[in-house]
């Protein structure tokens, strides 16, 4: 419907600004612990944070129509995604920048899929 376009359009504005200035502020409040972050790992943690400002709608309908299951198997494989790839990427010595790098691609993996969910759910209403 229009008025949930609107929240999801709303959601991704704000929640890219929002997020922006979360990370921002965590790379400075780290330096002021003389921990520098490569640019990198700036950018995966914004990778990390950004989706769920874009899925999170498509979760509650997912709740609200009684289908629960498709986000905790959706969660399931996301989660094997971050473990496998943040101990793979660690014992290839990428350390932090590895373990950033396997959750942002679980994130990554997760909006495919409630994006894919969600072209599916609109064809069958149209």
């Amino acid at each position: 419907t229009k008025s949930i376009d609107i929240i999801r359009k709303n959601s991704a504005i704000y929640g890219f600004a929002l997020n922006s200035i979360v990370v921002v502020s965590i790379y400075f409040a780290l330096l002021l612990f003389d921990i520098k972050l490569s640019i990198i790992q700036v950018i995966l943690g914004f990778m990390i944070g950004y989706p769920c400002y874009i899925y999170t709608l498509d979760i509650l309908l997912l709740f609200k129509t009684h289908k629960e299951y498709v986000v905790i198997k959706t969660s399931l494989i996301c989660l094997s995604i971050n473990f496998l790839m943040s101990v793979l990427l660690l014992h290839l010595d990428y350390n932090i920048t590895g373990t950033l790098a396997g959750n942002a691609a679980a994130q990554i993996v997760a909006l495919y899929c409630y994006l894919n969910l969600r072209k599916k759910r609109e064809r069958k209403v149209i």
